[in-house]
């Protein structure tokens, strides 16, 4: 007599096969929605920070983070996250909060392997301005210190990293009334700006900008006027985008030009100002 099979017996493996695909499936699609969800988040998010739109961008951001939470917590989207909500905490002056967050983005990108080095620099730069707001001076210096010993100045990375540490550095120099080694940084940090990005770098624009500055403030008229002047023509090639940046240069300019006595050379450099912001806000 032939014994028969038992088919349940048969059957059970392929159920349970079948539902294991069915949970891996699952599992990938709800994956797929929260990665989507994230992105969304961080790109509305960075939108409305470009337009200084700070509130609207701490609602993405929050959002962004309370997804990224759940990617794990050594997760880079959970760095960026964390860095997005640092930066908006700094842009509005709640420096506790955005050193909480940068300093966990700092632990996440220093502890896995191969850390994304750029990404990291930028961290650590983005705390070094939340120590220079508080007026923590030496740890900001530390900071900076310690990306230029990491950085790579033979990189065009390298020297847009490094043109920024010592662009950052003479911001510290001006808080602590040392203008004379301002002065010296910000001409480290233009050649590096400009062989990075170019003659049109903003960078470097920036950096004239604050030289216009500082440089007025000595009384030093001639060398104001120069380096704002090379402020605006950068920021006029910059586009739409940097209109913000163009007329705070212009507002600059025109009370540099106000100081010597120059009214109406002042008058339509504030006329142009006007006209661009009036711009950017439609």
């Amino acid at each position: 007599m032939v014994k028969r099979k038992n088919k349940s017996l048969v059957l059970i493996p392929v159920f349970l096969m079948m539902a294991c695909a069915a949970e891996t499936a699952l599992a990938a699609q709800e994956s797929a929605v929260q990665e989507s969800t994230w992105q969304a988040n961080h790109d509305a998010g960075k939108k409305a920070f470009d337009a200084h739109r700070y509130g609207e961008a701490e609602k993405f951001y929050s959002a962004g983070l309370a997804q990224a939470e759940k990617f794990g917590e050594k997760d880079l989207r959970l760095a960026v996250s964390l860095f997005d909500m640092g930066t908006i905490y700094y842009v509005q002056q709640r420096y506790e909060k955005a050193e909480k967050m940068l300093k966990r983005a700092i632990t996440i990108r220093e502890d896995v392997p191969g850390p994304d080095e750029p990404e990291l620099n930028r961290v650590l730069l983005q705390l070094g301005e939340v120590y220079r707001a508080e007026r923590r001076f030496d740890e900001a210096q530390s900071l900076y210190d310690h990306v230029l010993e990491m950085s790579e100045v033979q990189t065009t990375e390298g020297q847009r990293v490094t043109g920024t540490v010592y662009f950052d550095m003479a911001l510290l120099s001006a808080e602590q009334q040392n203008f004379a080694r301002a002065e010296t940084l910000y001409f480290i940090a233009l050649p590096l700006f400009q062989k990075a990005e170019g003659a049109n770098s903003l960078a470097a624009g920036e950096t004239f900008l604050n030289l216009g500055q500082l440089y007025q403030a000595k009384g030093a008229y001639a060398d104001a006027e120069k380096n704002y002047l090379e402020a605006i023509a950068v920021f006029e090639k910059g586009g739409e985008l940097e209109n913000a940046r163009l007329a705070a240069a212009l507002e600059s300019y025109a009370n540099l030009l106000r100081e010597m006595n120059r009214k109406d050379e002042a008058s339509r450099a504030e006329k142009r100002a006007r006209e661009v912001r009036r711009r950017k806000a439609n």
